[in-house]
């Protein structure tokens, strides 16, 4: 990604108004920022990117898309949705506009919109990679998980789907080769030596590894919903609903997936819990009302 910043750079020192060289640029910067050791001065510049982009080129399809990303962090979804299911309404044939509304839709718990944009999007450009696994993860379909994770080697996702569907032992191969390659930083690089540690049955190293994360975690909700199922899981369930709640505060609404996560199973005999999943369906609620009143039903119909 650094190489990226630096090639991006380079083509806009040679041409400053070509608006996707903007827009990428921006993407690069929030992923250092997010999930890099970088100081957070990525966000801004991420931010004025994004905007160099737009005001270029007010229709360009991928700076929106990209930008969905930002404003998600930010608890956002909602309004990306919207405001990508208006562009999508007289554009229908353009895949970003429906990438984009993978991560908008899935943010705002509209899950099986989520994967109707996923197959628009696809259907329009098939080598178009979305974020699709993430939304199939919170629907418990852990099988599509692994089917839409394919081969990428950063992350964990389809680590944790192993570990839900009782394979462990390849989960653990994995996270421990992937620990030993050294490619994740950052929180990424926490949550998964605490998914390994869990999996070896260490809790106080999945602790350790959670709590030293913890800072770069907080800038992304959909990671702090996967660290609070590791708590939950080693009987920290005080520590995952406070979480959760920060979680669903910060944007992510994630009722629905709580109410089905096998991982997250302990914290529902809590006394706080039935009002979080309250406030987590009261939130999910307005999303929706906006997701009706954007056309979304028309755009992303759910078979």
């Amino acid at each position: 990604m650094r190489l990226a910043r630096d090639l991006y750079l380079q083509c806009l020192d040679e041409d400053p108004d070509y608006a996707p060289a903007w827009a990428r640029l921006g993407r690069v910067n929030r992923f250092l920022e997010k999930f890099g050791e970088e100081p957070d001065q990525n966000l801004k510049r991420a931010d004025e990117a994004f905007r160099k982009a737009f005001a270029l080129n007010p229709d360009l399809a991928i700076a929106h898309n990209l930008f969905t990303q930002i404003e998600c962090d930010q608890g956002c979804a909602p309004q990306a949705m919207v405001r990508l299911l208006g562009r999508a309404r007289f554009r229908r044939n353009d895949p970003d506009l429906f990438a984009g509304l993978v991560q908008a839709c899935r943010y705002s718990d509209e899950l099986e919109a989520s994967v109707a944009a996923h197959h628009r999007a696809r259907h329009l450009d098939p080598n178009l990679v979305t974020s699709v696994a993430h939304t199939y993860f919170l629907l418990g379909d852990y099988q599509r998980t692994l089917e839409c994770y394919g081969t990428k080697r950063g992350f964990y996702l389809d680590c944790a789907a192993l570990a839900v569907l009782g394979d462990k032992q390849t989960a653990l191969a994995r996270l421990r080769e992937r620990e030993q390659a050294g490619g994740a930083t950052g929180s990424v690089r926490a949550i998964m030596q605490s998914l390994r540690a869990y999996l070896e049955g260490n809790f106080e190293e999945c602790l350790s590894a959670i709590e030293v994360g913890e800072p770069l975690t907080r800038k992304d909700s959909e990671s702090l919903y996967y660290t609070a199922r590791h708590l939950a899981q080693i009987n920290e369930q005080e520590r995952a609903l406070k979480i959760l709640s920060s979680v669903i505060d910060s944007g992510f609404l994630c009722g629905s997936a709580m109410s089905r996560d096998p991982w997250l199973a302990s914290l529902r005999s809590l006394p706080d819990y039935p009002q979080l999943v309250q406030r987590a369906d009261q939130r999910r609620r307005q999303a929706h009302a906006s997701f009706l009143e954007a056309g979304g039903p028309q755009l992303l119909p759910i078979t």
